[in-house]
């Protein structure tokens, strides 16, 4: 199941710089995103995203 959601992931952002070697990363403009699997068991599956941007929250508004 892990693998059909990263297919999934990376088809909907394929027009986006793609890092498959370790779950999946993609680059976008102002940051990346990371997929990764953290626990296989009985069907289960457990991943986690991380999302990481140059946008820094200040006074109720993003800016960069």
């Amino acid at each position: 199941m892990y693998g059909k959601f990263i297919n999934w992931v990376s088809g909907q952002f394929e027009l986006y710089l793609q890092d498959k070697l370790y779950g999946l990363k993609t680059f976008y403009p102002s940051g990346y995103f990371y997929i990764t699997e953290t626990d296989k068991s009985n069907n289960i599956v457990n991943f986690k995203i991380i999302v990481r941007n140059n946008y820094k929250k200040k006074r109720g508004a993003l800016s960069r």
